[in-house]
Formats: C-alpha cells, structure tokens, sequence
C-alpha cells in the first residue's frame, strides 16, 4: 500500500467502485500512473459516497516524490473522469514530495517563476484538464510542497482580479468597449507580469467581459 486516499465515486454511469478496481490518474504533466484500490472498511463504494481507500501504484518508483497530504488527485477510467480522490497519509515514503523539497524563501519575487505559473493557469483547450499541481510539477521540477500551493492560492487571486476586477467591471456594454485602458491597469498592479502574458489575459478578458 502506497497512500491512504479518501475516494470520491462520480461514475458517470453512476455504478459502484469495487475493491480491487484500477483505475489512473495524472500526477505530473506526460505521466500517467496506474493504480489499484483496496477499500478498507471492504464495502463498494456506491455513486456519490466517499470512502478511505489504500492506493497501490503499479509502477511506485516512476512517481516519485509526487504526492502530499491533501493533495487532490481525479480519477479516470478510460477517457472519462469518473471520481476523486484526497490523499491522507503516505506510506511510501518516495512518493513524498514535503521529505525532498523545501521552500524558497522568495518564490513569489521571482518572475520567472511567476510567468511560467501564470502561463500554465491561463491554458485552455485540452490543458485545462491538466491539474495546476502537475503542470508545475513538469515545469518547476524542484518546486516544494508549500510553494506548490502558495503558487496556486497567488497566481488563482491574480487572475481573478485580473479579469473580473479589471475587465468585467469596466466594461461598457453599450459601446462595447472598456472604459479603462486594462493593459496599462494590468502593468502598473504587476508589473512582472511579461508581453507574452499580458497578450492572453487580455483575449481572455474581453472574453469574460
């Protein structure tokens, strides 16, 4: 057994979750990890119930350093996505990411850093059912567990305000035009955020706008 997990059944087809079932999930970006599950209490877990489940990895060793406690993991079967899953308590320990990685004392003043975490959040399309978790995990490969989620808590707020606070409150329904100039807004609030970025938020807040 490799983590305790709390498991969530949203089968589209609305049928149970049977012990011993495989199903698989995505942990980092490109890597797609198989797993089986042993419920504990043995009992199916039945559509819309949760139930604590011991999770074994078929191939462990490929996901190191992966995991930590609250991490919030979907679970598909085939194409479709048809649960989730909280992890608990790790048993193995190179799964562990909090025993490998600390954190940085400036992640947040790094821009770098920053663009790329904005880059990954903005993606639409098929990238949108990529975690934000294992996106980072792919491009920041040393990142921490705690930064993982300062990131995430950081850049979600910054978006937010970005396109609701900047674009859908000023804008002119009866002219079709915004009342301020965002991109200049946008550059004086952050002014970390690169071109690059500044390009996509503005297509996706004229958008939501």
């Amino acid at each position: 057994m490799d983590i305790i997990a709390e498991i969530i059944n949203n089968r589209v087809k609305k049928t149970p979750f049977y012990n011993n079932s495989k199903f698989f999930c995505i942990l980092k970006e490109n890597c797609t990890s198989t797993f089986k599950i042993c419920i504990i209490n043995k009992n199916n877990i039945e559509y819309h119930k949760k139930e604590l489940c011991g999770i074994c990895f078929l191939s462990p060793k490929y996901y190191i350093y992966t995991l930590w406690k609250e991490r919030v993991i979907e679970i598909f079967e085939k194409d479709l996505l048809v649960g989730t899953m909280i992890v608990k308590e790790i048993k193995n320990p190179i799964l562990n990411r909090a025993l490998k990685y600390k954190n940085q004392e400036n992640i947040l003043n790094d821009k770098t850093t920053l663009n790329t975490a904005l880059k990954r959040h903005l993606e639409w399309g098929k990238e949108m059912k990529i975690s934000f978790e294992s996106k980072l995990l792919k491009d920041i490969p040393n990142i921490s567990v705690g930064d993982i989620k300062k990131l995430t808590e950081y850049i979600k707020n910054i978006s937010e305000n970005i396109l609701w606070d900047i674009y859908y409150n000023n804008y002119d329904r009866k002219t079709d035009k915004l009342k301020i100039n965002s991109l200049s807004e946008i550059k004086n609030k952050y002014p970390w955020i690169d071109e690059e970025n500044l390009k996509i938020l503005h297509t996706q807040g004229m958008y939501y706008a």
